[in-house]
């Protein structure tokens, strides 16, 4: 007789978690017998060496999870990563990869096609399983030799589980009272922190969901009701929906960010941004879905149609490859983000418009609600449904929501209900929160699990806590007022002087170290000083390199290491012992104007009056390649895109380059508009979309990386020369600092003047630099430096 499906559970006794963990373990052993190289390292050698796979190529951030055994990657992309990291052989030293259909690839195509099914297994049972294994076996090391077969999997039982006993909100909910018309949509911040609401008064507000009272004024200038709101993933930005029209703001000053995003020929029904925040998916009545970039407010590639009809709702997966949509034809479709085309056939199984769709937060399960008053599961690789539709609410089911864990599900609808499902089960919980007295349009968990929000057409927002008997969430401790205030004053471009450092001599630029704890100063006198920026005290003796000014300083990426350049030298000092460690850098024939470490702390950067650029392996004390020229002139800042990808120099030719360092040989590609004069200074936003110059000619200008084109016209920021840029690492501010001594704040979003300029220096203001943790701004001029917050 031959097994059943749950002997064959028994049997296996591998779960899809062990299984995703011990591919991690697996991966991790593969990169410690390569020489162990750092995400940095293996995507930039991969994008190198698999240019026909570069669609394929992981992020650090991707990385970083399938290595932990937390994500789940497409085949395509677990292949590329290990013949990356097989692109170096046992000693680490650089080999030719795998060809795709090597043998030596045969066991993680087995390890992958084991973890899909064991993936589909538990989409269809849901995150907590009906079945209890018992203690995982072990799943031997992928070789060549243990190879095997994928795995049979087990058919899940059809027992359900009952619904977890702490998963009920309070029954009676507090009600947010404000908006003039019916409420049209919730959304929490991702710290948990606000809950914003839209309503059809054509207002939006922000609340504590804490205290339930509401922070600032209303959000206003939209054109008609806001039927939508959402933030980004980073917190950043606040985006709203109206009649054909999505508004970005700033949810920090309630001030408007960018241009407003127009294209849609009708009203616009969802808006969702990508995980890694890159990108904003709009759906409208038009029947289109359309792409943003929100940082410059411009559209990212063509549209997509398919649906006949309006498009009521979009949502990315968790890992960012997928955009699901659903719309009045009653179909759900998923498309690849990257291709811009459908995976497949229109999924159907809704006999009416599908109004709302949601992953949940492992992606393993994709949930529909439609007019025809049900709520349906999918296994997204698949396409096909998880269970029977889920079935209780009388009229059309608005919204849907994921709980943060997964084991929850919310739904409301026109019946004025919000109801909860146990996901495992696929049945309503004994006790969901009562609802508004009318229709409840969306409804949206807070990121902890403890908080359930709903919008209701009886002009209230309403919010349950998570449990009867237990005390009310923590709000998140909230930073002292007087750090509230200053921070307040940074970004309104009024910041505070916390006073100026006790200097000797005269210095030419300002660094600080990566946790924050040291300011590092570079004198003409030949030495490097380092300083407490709190008690802005000096803290040893000073470095001193040798006769002649010290151009620049930078620390290494993990503070250990100071890089300092002088004349045609940079040379490398321990922080803790002050002593010069190592040979100098030498083969520049000029001075050396700028130093940079790249991202993963592997690389050194230097740029020279001899219109090169050169690059040193940190670990052999070498060259890397040859010396990269293009510039007509002298170079004179350099700086690494934050992926480690690319370098982008500025020069005195006027022109601003970026090099491509996946290529063994990169090559420059001019960034489009030349400044009208030299440009002195070069910097990154902290998400790599932005680059940002200062030209001789007082000018200020941006750029899309990714584009290389100018994003706004150049703003003459400054009298005389831009000396220096600085994004501040949150991304919300960018500091200039000129030769007409004073130096301004941005908004990069805008790229508007934030407040006055900081003036009445009696010398040309050098250098710019912000605290990793964004609340300090550091300024030197040639006889002080300065700190405010």
């Amino acid at each position: 007789m031959g097994q059943t499906g749950d002997d064959m559970a028994h049997a296996t006794d591998i779960t899809y978690v062990d299984a995703l963990r011990q591919l991690g373990q697996e991966l991790t052993r593969l990169r410690s017998e390569r020489g162990a190289p750092s995400f940095d390292r293996i995507r930039v050698r991969g994008l190198k060496v698999l240019q026909e796979a570069a669609d394929s190529a992981c992020s650090k951030g991707t990385m970083s999870k399938v290595f932990a055994g937390e994500q789940f990657i497409s085949l395509d992309k677990l292949i590329w990563l290990v013949r990356a990291v097989m692109s170096w052989d046992e000693y680490g030293d650089e080999c030719v990869p795998p060809e795709r259909r090597s043998a030596l690839l045969t066991p993680w195509r087995s390890r992958w096609q084991t973890l899909n099914a064991l993936r589909a297994t538990r989409a269809r049972r849901g995150p907590a399983t009906a079945v209890q294994p018992r203690a995982p076996r072990p799943i031997p090391p992928v070789t060549a030799e243990t190879a095997s077969p994928p795995l049979s999997v087990p058919v899940p039982r059809t027992t359900t589980t009952p619904a977890p006993a702490d998963a009920h909100f309070t029954s009676a909910g507090h009600s947010l009272v404000g908006h003039t018309g019916p409420v049209m949509s919730v959304a929490f911040s991702p710290d948990g922190s606000l809950l914003a609401t839209a309503s059809d008064d054509g207002t939006v507000r922000l609340w504590d969901p804490f205290t339930r009272t509401t922070i600032g004024e209303p959000l206003t200038g939209h054109d008609g009701p806001v039927t939508l709101v959402v933030f980004s993933p980073d917190g950043r930005y606040l985006a709203t929906g109206t009649h054909g029209i999505v508004r970005l703001w700033d949810p920090a000053t309630g001030a408007p960010v960018g241009d407003r995003l127009t294209g849609h020929a009708g009203s616009v029904y969802s808006v969702a941004f990508s995980p890694d925040g890159r990108l904003l998916a709009t759906a409208g009545r038009d029947g289109t879905v359309r792409f943003w970039n929100p940082a410059t407010s411009t559209p990212v590639g063509r549209s997509l149609t398919g649906h006949a009809g309006s498009v009521y709702s979009v949502a990315f997966s968790p890992d960012g490859r997928l955009l699901a949509t659903g719309g009045e034809d009653t179909t759900m479709r998923l498309w690849s983000v990257s291709s811009r085309m459908p995976l497949d056939r229109p999924v159907r199984g809704h006999t009416a418009p599908v109004t709302s769709v949601a992953f949940s937060s492992d992606g393993c399960l994709l949930a529909t609600a439609s007019n025809d008053e049900t709520v349906r599961l999918w296994d997204p690789p698949t396409c096909t449904p998880v269970g029977e539709p889920l079935t209780g609410h009388v009229g059309s089911v608005y919204s849907v929501a994921f709980s943060p864990d997964g084991r929850l599900l919310a739904t409301s609808g026109k019946d004025g209900s919000v109801r909860l499902w146990d996901v495992a089960s696929r049945t309503p919980l004994r006790k969901s929160p009562p609802g508004h007295s009318g229709r409840v349009w969306s409804v949206a968990f807070s990121p902890d699990g403890q908080l359930l929000a709903a919008a209701g057409e009886d002009r209230t927002a309403r919010l349950w806590g998570r449990r009867e008997d237990a005390s009310p969430p923590k709000r998140p401790a909230p930073l002292p007022l007087a750090a509230r205030a200053v921070l307040y004053g940074m970004h309104r471009g009024r910041p505070l002087q916390l006073g100026r450092l006790q200097l000797v001599g005269s210095v030419h630029s300002v660094v600080f170290s990566p946790d924050g704890r040291l300011l590092a100063t570079s004198g003409r006198d030949g030495t490097v000083r380092l300083w407490n920026p709190i008690t802005r005290s000096s803290t040893g003796d000073p470095l001193t390199v040798r006769s002649g000014a010290v151009a620049q300083v930078v620390f290494s990426r993990d503070g250990r290491l100071l890089a300092i350049g002088v004349d045609e030298a940079v040379q490398l000092w321990d922080v803790a012992s002050r002593a010069p460690v190592g040979d100098p850098f030498t083969g520049h024939v000029g001075p050396v104007t700028s130093l940079a470490f790249s991202p993963d702390g592997h690389t050194l950067a230097t740029a020279g009056a001899d219109s090169t650029v050169r690059r040193w392996d940190m670990l052999f004390r070498a060259p890397v390649g040859d010396p990269l020229t293009g510039h007509l002139g002298a170079v004179t800042s350099l700086a690494f895109s934050p992926d480690g990808s690319t370098l982008t120099t500025a020069g005195d030719d006027m022109t601003v380059r970026q090099w491509d360092l996946g290529r063994s040989n990169p090559v420059s590609e001019v960034l489009h508009g030349r400044l009208p004069g030299p440009v002195d200074s070069v910097a990154y936003s902290p998400d790599g979309c932005l680059v940002a110059a200062g030209g001789g000619d007082g000018t200020v200008r941006l750029w899309n990386s990714a584009t290389r084109t100018s994003i706004r016209a150049s703003s003459i920021g400054h009298a005389k020369s831009v000396h220096s840029v600085a994004f501040s690492p949150d991304g919300r501010l960018l500091a200039t600092a000129g030769k007409d001594r004073t130096v301004r704040l941005w908004n990069p979003a805008t790229f508007s003047r934030i407040g006055d300029p900081l003036a009445g220096y009696k010398a040309p203001v050098l250098s710019v630099a912000f605290a990793p943790d964004s609340s300090v701004l550091a300024l030197a001029t040639a006889d002080r430096v300065e700190l405010f917050a």
